[in-house]
C-alpha cells in the first residue's frame, strides 16, 4: 500500500499537524507526499521531528502533462487564473508551452495558495488527488489516498480488510444525505483502492468522463453510482468527518481517523 498526499505550501500546516499524528500513533509506513510547486519539500525537511517519516516528491510537472491529456479544459481554467493573478505578465509564456518547462515558475501561486472551497485553485489542488490515485494502481500497488486535513490515532489499515468485492474500494462515509442519498456518499479525501483491473479503468472514468469543471466528489460519488461500484463505508463514529464530530460528538467511540472537510 502506498499512502499519498498531494499538498502544496499553502497547505504546510495541515500537513504537519498530520503526519505528526502519523508519528504519534505509531503508524509503520512513511507516506507519500506529492509536492504541487518547489517550496513544499525544503519545508519539511526543515522541520527535524518530520524527519525520516515521509517521503516527498515534485509532482507538479507529470500531473500537469497528464491534465493536458486528460482535461485540458482544466489546464486553460487554472492557466487564465494565473494570468489574472499575475496581471498578464505571464501571457506570453503561458502561450508557448512548448519553450516554457519551469513549471513552478507558472505556477508559484498554486504552490503558495490557500483557497478555500469553489476556487478555481482549490479545484485544481483537490482534483489533482485523482491523478496521484490512478499513479499509484498504475504501478500495481494499493492506494491510500488522504487530504492533509486528517489526524489519525490509529492503524486504519485492518478496517480496510473487507472480503469480497466490496473490500477493493472503502472510505469515510461522508455523512452527506442531502447530496448523496441515503448512505451518505464517499468522501474522497479518504479512501482505499485496491490495485485491480476493475478499480483502474473506474479511476480513469471518473478523470475523463464528468465535466471538467467538477470537483473530485462529485466525480468520484456520480461515476461509482452509475456504474454500481460495490464499496464498503467505513463507521462515522470511529472515522468521522467534521460534521459529526461538532454535531454528534457523543456517538464518536474509539476513533480512528478525524477528517476535517465538513464543518456545518
Amino acid at each position: 500500500m502506498i499512502h499519498a498526499f498531494v499538498s502544496n505550501k499553502g497547505r504546510f500546516q495541515f500537513l504537519h499537524n498530520v503526519l505528526l499524528s502519523m508519528i504519534q500513533s505509531n503508524l509503520p509506513w512513511k507516506p507519500l507526499v506529492l509536492s504541487i510547486g518547489s517550496g513544499l519539500c525544503p519545508m519539511l525537511d526543515n522541520v527535524t521531528e518530520l524527519s525520516g517519516h515521509y517521503v516527498c516528491v515534485p509532482y507538479l510537472e507529470r500531473l500537469f502533462h497528464q491534465l493536458q491529456r486528460d482535461e485540458p479544459e482544466s489546464v486553460e481554467q487554472i492557466e487564465e487564473t494565473m494570468i489574472q493573478q499575475e496581471q498578464q505578465q505571464q501571457h506570453d509564456s503561458f502561450s508557448d508551452n512548448s519553450n516554457n518547462k519551469d513549471y513552478d515558475a507558472r505556477f508559484k501561486d498554486i504552490d503558495n495558495t490557500f483557497q478555500t472551497w469553489g476556487s478555481v485553485e482549490h479545484k485544481f489542488l483537490i482534483n489533482s488527488k485523482l491523478y496521484a490515485l490512478r499513479d499509484i494502481l498504475l504501478c500495481g500497488v494499493d492506494a491510500f489516498i488522504t487530504d492533509t486535513d486528517v489526524a489519525f490515532t490509529k492503524d486504519p489499515r485492518p478496517y480496510f480488510d473487507i472480503p469480497g468485492v466490496k473490500g477493493d474500494i472503502v472510505a469515510q462515509n461522508d455523512t452527506n444525505e442531502a447530496m448523496y442519498g441515503l448512505n451518505g456518499g464517499i468522501n474522497s479525501g479518504f479512501m482505499y483502492w485496491k490495485s485491480t483491473r476493475e478499480n483502474l479503468e473506474l479511476i480513469n472514468d471518473i478523470i475523463k468522463v464528468p465535466p471538467f469543471w467538477w470537483i473530485d466528489q462529485s466525480r468520484v460519488n456520480e461515476r461509482m453510482a452509475n456504474h454500481s461500484t460495490p464499496h464498503t463505508l467505513l463507521d462515522t463514529t470511529m472515522f468521522p468527518n467534521g460534521h459529526m464530530y461538532l454535531s454528534h460528538r457523543e456517538d464518536l467511540k474509539d476513533v480512528v481517523a478525524f477528517h476535517a472537510n465538513w464543518n456545518e
